[in-house]
């Protein structure tokens, strides 16, 4: 076993340790690799119904593709559930890949899978005295990832009368689409109000997408998961967390400026590879739609807290608007034609962040009003199945 190898290993078994307790206090049971892909096989009737929703008519062929790619997934731990981490699997590797064909040194390599911490998050540890760090993710956090896609590919695709559907991100036509189509409103209510009562919103196969639909989602969900893992693996290349004195670093704030750097760079590089070219993953949509997402959550939740939407600036992470600024200054790697494109899809994304929130506001007060509070979490993720 070579250091890289001792070091992942060290990494592993600590990951394992920490996972099993923090599941433990959640009282979810451990189940072994076998075990959650032979319930996962056997619920014929749920994976029908995902990949019905989908709209594409090739459902047989969608269920045989994806339960071959869980049976590919790594073992992990009993905890770790089988579909996060296949996720977590395939973007960590695909970024891991991306940083070695650009010569970017990428220090030992890292232990990921499923955390139990409350909330919808995801984060790096580093492991001292070794080169590897731990990656992990809440399964709210990959809930929130696909519901958020799912919501905005719904909400971007306008549907004109004797018109094809078609794709948009001016922030006019979408807010008047979301006028004349309150259902989209209400499910962005269910989303947000949802996660900020520390709940994860109900998923509902019943409604078939139409193929546009379905494109735009998968390519915002791409965009949001090369980023957020992105940002995860930057921490690691860059030795964040590793320090001599026990004492909080005073640079924290830059080091998420960082990493969000890294992570923009990796959208872009993976991105313009893909064939189409994903440019919401180039342009930086994905780190608009979760770190929004993220954002609206605390607003919600101090909405429905308080019944005002002020919120308390984080002191281990910069401000949304700061931390979307900060990445624009990555335009510059994109061919020139592309430059003035990201920013004007950019800020339409922001803007229809924002026109969400002014649509959703109502709905969040009325909760409070109702006497609504966050509850405790508990979430047991072991029937979850990508949406």
């Amino acid at each position: 076993m070579n250091d890289d190898q001792e070091d992942r290993a060290i990494a592993e078994n600590y990951r394992k340790d920490r996972q099993a307790v923090d599941a433990k206090k959640a009282g979810v049971e451990p189940r072994s690799f076998q075990q959650q892909l032979q319930a996962i096989e056997d619920n014929q009737e749920l994976l029908l119904a995902i990949a019905r929703s989908y709209g594409t008519g090739e459902e047989a062929p969608a269920i045989a593709e994806y339960m071959r790619a869980l049976a590919q997934t790594s073992a992990g731990s009993e905890f770790d559930d089988l579909n996060a981490r296949s996720i977590l699997e395939r973007v960590i590797g695909e970024v891991e890949a991306a940083c070695v064909r650009k010569r970017i040194p990428i220090r030992g390599s890292v232990a990921y899978g499923v955390s139990y911490e409350p909330g919808a998050t995801a984060g790096q540890r580093a492991v001292l005295l070794t080169e590897s760090s731990i990656i992990d993710a809440s399964m709210p956090f990959f809930i929130l990832c696909n519901r958020i896609a799912k919501q905005m590919a719904l909400t971007v695709i306008i549907a004109d009368e004797d018109k094809p559907l078609r794709y948009s991100h001016d922030p006019k036509e979408v807010q008047t689409h979301l006028d004349q189509n309150p259902d989209l409103v209400v499910g962005w209510e269910d989303i947000f109000s949802a996660f900020a009562l520390a709940k994860v919103p109900q998923a509902d196969f019943t409604q078939t997408l139409n193929v546009p639909v379905t494109a735009i989602w998968a390519m915002l969900l791409r965009s949001i998961e090369l980023f957020a893992m992105g940002h995860e693996y930057g921490h690691h290349v860059m030795r964040h967390g590793l320090s001599d004195s026990s004492e909080e670093k005073e640079d924290v704030l830059e080091e998420e400026h960082e990493a969000d750097r890294f992570a923009r760079a990796a959208s872009i590089a993976m991105g313009a590879d893909e064939s189409p070219q994903n440019r919401f993953a180039m342009y930086g949509v994905g780190a608009i739609l979760i770190l929004g997402a993220i954002d609206i959550i605390r607003r919600a939740d101090a909405l429905i807290s308080t019944g005002s939407d002020v919120t308390t600036p984080r002191k281990r992470h910069p401000s949304f608007v700061a931390r979307i600024k900060e990445i624009a200054t990555l335009d510059k790697q994109l061919p020139e034609a592309d430059q003035k494109a990201a920013a004007a899809m950019r800020s339409g994304f922001m803007d229809i962040i924002e026109i969400i929130w002014d649509r959703i506001k109502p709905r969040l007060l009325q909760l409070h009003e109702e006497g609504q509070r966050k509850t405790a979490p508990a979430f047991d993720g072991s029937q979850w199945l990508p949406p």
